[in-house]
């Protein structure tokens, strides 16, 4: 695994600034819509190189507005994701920003007059009303004595081969990618065909699958970040379709995966003392041992409480007996009762609350270990249960009533003991049981053992869809629970009296009839079944562990259900074990099946939705429209130009492909150009010394003659004769 820092764009400094040359050297200019190259043609390089983009900033304390051009954009941090692009994908659409970019070339190139020729590249079938803009604009604007348009992908061509040769060119650009036939050095337009995809769409859709992949990621990324990911890290795949099942192997993942670390600032800890810790500790007891002691005195309040309300409630039931009916209803009412039927339901609710305050405490006790009940004599310790009321006043009542519910706790106490006593002798007669199994016949024990550890799996699984489907009340499991209670709700009371013809209620007859109650258990209560069938599985995977020698790590619980061991887990964070802790591993993206995925559209544009042939699709309609001498001219050069050219891998997985689609022995020759960023500009510029350019270019007497729709036909241009 290997950890990349997230690259983005710096900027390098100020772009120098030239001298003009002599106005018969002609000016090159390749205006792409991802960079613009500028320079003089015949050289072998060109004076300027910087991004096609405008800003405009305005500085808030300066109240200054600035514009920005090409590197420039960089210098202030907010005019970067401001900028525009005068293209929309590869054509002109803002010339208002075009012309600001041409101002900032001319001015860097020291033009204050233009008296040079222009050569300029255009991409593949650029629209006539673009292009006439242009030549508009540069004759009425600027003054150029004359202007050339050549197509960008074969000034590559023409810069990479010797003249009149043969071959296809693979224009992989920024907004679109070109396929071009070229037969005896002249192209063959009619047969060119684009691509709707390029270095632009590369780098949105990488962005698109990380915010996708990460939608909780705590920082943005950034356009211009992605760009850098797309061109430094993907690659093409020789063979896609194995590659991409393998992507996330556990091997493969050791060998290419790239962890990407976007910048963070990590909290400093502050660290404690040995001393600090154990004080803070005791304290922390302290306070819990507190607020025990606070909530047992109100324990023993509200007891005493509802003692003292039960006994004066009971005390207003026996006045029923001695006094009148209308001086005992006075009294219920004195009492704020309305009758003694609300009397007698006030008595019952809260003798209920002193059983669940016996409960509760019963079970913390036995969580305490109070199990372990002593013996005692009934007739010392509760000496006032045998005593007749009539012998004793008012407090021997009192604390008569106070012993009955001690004694009703101990009896309870004494129960749960024996129950439990009882529990463990059966399981411990049940573990005889089954190790007797175990060694006198192992074979069945272990095939009874490996198909409870399955039912136990399959349950616990089950209950987890359950409990996932109850979140959801649309779903099939939140509808059937919803029914179950509905049909429970509408069953008829029954009848004290039951008629002749009424038959007997037979419900629990049959085992099936429980199940209705399963049918409406809640979270809560699946949550509880979780956590006994995890019990159960954990105790017979350690005897299949112990004793089964086929059993393994790998086939327990925990390992299957491992989400490290899931594809999702491998996708989002590789090999590595993630600690959620650990502040860099949460900026951290992980780059795997990225790699190739992105790459792969210019193959296969339906990936992303584009209903278009892919790049061998189209290589292999043109060659089928040839003959076999002629298709051997034209794979014995395929050029692979433009910045997505540029990716690892590309002139591996287009020979393989052409391979498998010519003939056996064919004579395949497929080369990336030598610098497939700039060799379109260094085609123009070798072109523009030649006669061909004085032919082709259009002077501005020709412009005003017959107009900017006006073009001459060469061999590396868009229009044909």
């Amino acid at each position: 695994m290997k950890i990349y820092a997230v690259r983005e764009p710096v900027f390098s400094g100020p772009t120098p600034s030239f001298q003009n040359v002599s106005n018969d050297i002609p000016l090159v200019i390749d205006n792409g819509s991802w960079q613009l190259r500028a320079g003089w043609g015949g050289e072998k390089d060109p004076k300027l190189v910087f991004d096609n983009l405008v800003s405009r900033y305005r500085d808030r304390k300066l109240s200054r507005t600035s514009t920005l051009v090409g590197n420039d954009t960089l210098i202030e941090v907010g005019s970067r994701s401001i900028a525009r692009s005068p293209f929309e994908r590869n054509v002109i659409s803002n010339w208002d920003l075009m012309e600001q970019v041409l101002d900032y070339t001319f001015l860097k190139l020291g033009i204050d007059r233009m008296e040079h020729p222009i050569c300029m590249t255009e991409p593949l079938a650029n629209p006539t009303y673009v292009r006439s803009t242009m030549t508009e604009l540069l004759f009425e604007l600027y003054n150029a004595p004359s202007v050339a348009y050549g197509i960008d992908g074969l000034f590559s061509f023409y810069h990479n081969t010797k003249p009149s040769s043969s071959g296809i060119v693979l224009n992989l650009g920024n907004a679109a990618s070109h396929v071009i036939p070229v037969l005896n050095g002249e192209r063959i337009l009619s047969e060119a065909k684009r691509i709707s995809w390029g270095g632009s769409q590369s780098s949105s859709y990488l962005l698109k699958l990380f915010q996708i992949k990460y939608p909780s990621f705590p920082i943005k990324m950034l356009p211009s970040q992605a760009e850098l990911l797309m061109h430094d890290h993907c690659h093409v795949s020789s063979d896609y379709t194995h590659d991409i099942a393998h992507a996330l192997d556990r091997d493969i993942l050791e060998r290419d995966e790239i962890v990407l670390q976007f910048p963070y600032t990590e909290a400093a800890a502050q660290e404690k003392s040995q001393e600090e810790l154990e004080l803070i500790a005791e304290r922390k007891r302290e306070s819990g041992r507190r607020l025990q002691a606070q909530a047992a005195i109100k324990r023993k309040e509200k007891a005493a409480e509802r003692d003292r309300e039960l006994a004066t409630l009971t005390e207003l039931q026996q006045q029923s007996l001695v006094l009148s009916r209308r001086a005992f209803q006075r009294a219920l009412e004195e009492a704020g009762f309305e009758d003694e039927s609300q009397l007698n339901a006030q008595v019952k609710n809260v003798q209920a609350k002193i059983r669940r305050a016996q409960r509760d405490q019963q079970r913390q006790e036995e969580s305490e270990g109070s199990l372990d009940v002593t013996e005692i004599d009934v007739e010392q310790a509760f000496p006032l249960l045998n005593v007749p009321d009539a012998e004793l006043d008012e407090a021997g009542l009192r604390q008569k009533r106070h012993q009955r519910l001690m004694k009703a706790n101990y009896d309870a106490r004494v129960r749960a003991k024996a129950e439990k006593a009882i529990e463990e002798a059966a399981e411990a007669e049940r573990a005889e049981a089954d190790e007797r199994l175990r060694l006198e016949n192992f074979s069945t024990w272990v095939n009874e053992k490996r198909e409870t550890h399955k039912i136990l799996l399959e349950k616990i699984s089950k209950n987890k869809r359950l409990k996932f489907e109850l979140n959801d009340r649309k779903s099939h499991a939140s509808q059937m629970r919803m029914k179950s209670l509905a049909t429970l709700a509408s069953e008829q009371p029954i009848q004290k009296r039951k008629r002749k013809d009424q038959s007997e209620d037979n419900f629990g007859a049959r085992d099936e009839d429980w199940k209705v109650y399963h049918d409406v258990l809640t979270a809560e209560q699946l949550e509880e079944e979780r956590k006994k069938l995890l019990d159960q599985i954990y105790s017979l995977e350690k005897q299949l562990l112990e004793y089964d020698s086929q059993f393994t790590q790998a086939n327990t619980y925990d390992t299957l259900n491992d989400p490290r061991a899931t594809l999702l887990y491998a996708f989002t964070r590789g090999v590595s074990d993630f600690d959620v802790n650990d502040v860099a591993q949460a900026f951290q993206l992980h780059l795997n099946v990225e790699q190739i995925r992105v790459p792969e559209v210019i193959f296969s544009p339906s990936i992303v939705g584009i209903d278009q042939a892919g790049i061998l699709e189209i290589m292999r309609s043109i060659l089928q429209r040839h003959s076999l001498e002629e298709q051997q001219k034209l794979v014995s050069n395929v050029l692979i130009t433009g910045g997505l050219g540029s990716l690892p891998g590309m002139e591996t997985r287009i020979k393989r492909e052409l391979t498998s689609i010519m003939p056996v022995g064919s004579s395949i020759n497929v080369f990336r150009a030598s610098n497939p960023l700039l060799d379109a500009w260094k085609g123009a510029s070798e072109w523009s010394v030649t006669e061909k350019f004085k032919a082709a270019k259009v002077t501005r007497e020709e412009y005003l003659e017959k107009g900017p729709e006006y073009i001459k036909e060469h061999s590396l241009g868009n229009i044909n004769s």
